[in-house]
């Protein structure tokens, strides 16, 4: 259960934020840079995406953790 913590936000938060970062990078661009975006290019797009998910899904997953953390100490304590 408590995998989930960390699970649901990672998967929501990389999900999100790539094709957040998607759009941004292609809606700056006009239609005929899009047309003729060399597979490098793109490559570079998708890389980029990923990458800044990546570190922003990193970041979501820490509140599950924080919360598998506490309510571990929790029940230590309350057994004590």
């Amino acid at each position: 259960m408590l995998t989930l913590l960390r699970q649901i936000p990672y998967a929501i938060g990389q999900f999100t934020v790539n094709e957040f970062c998607h759009e941004v990078a292609f809606r700056s661009m006009s239609e005929e840079t899009r047309r003729t975006l060399s597979s490098t290019n793109k490559f570079a797009i998708q890389l980029g995406s990923g990458i800044i998910a990546g570190f922003a899904a990193a970041i979501l997953s820490q509140v599950g953790i924080f919360c598998e953390f506490f309510s571990s100490n929790l029940s230590d304590v309350l057994e004590q």
